[in-house]
């Protein structure tokens, strides 16, 4: 059982850098050419799959002690 979540808790954690470094680019792209629609939705979309993730790897801590 270790082994799934500890393959869980990677999975979680590389999910987390790339929604990160979707929010960078995108914010550096805002900051290059100016906000657009799509931008604030890339952003909005990512910040929410990001918080679902760090909420997922809060609660398995937790579980864990």
């Amino acid at each position: 059982m270790d082994a799934a979540e500890s393959h869980s808790r990677t999975r979680s954690r590389r999910f987390v850098v790339a929604f990160a470094f979707i929010i960078a680019v995108t914010i550096a792209e805002m900051v290059d050419e100016g906000p657009s629609f799509w931008d604030w939705l890339v952003v909005a979309v990512s910040a929410a799959f990001l918080l679902q993730q760090l909420s997922h790897l809060t609660k398995e801590r937790n579980a864990r002690t």
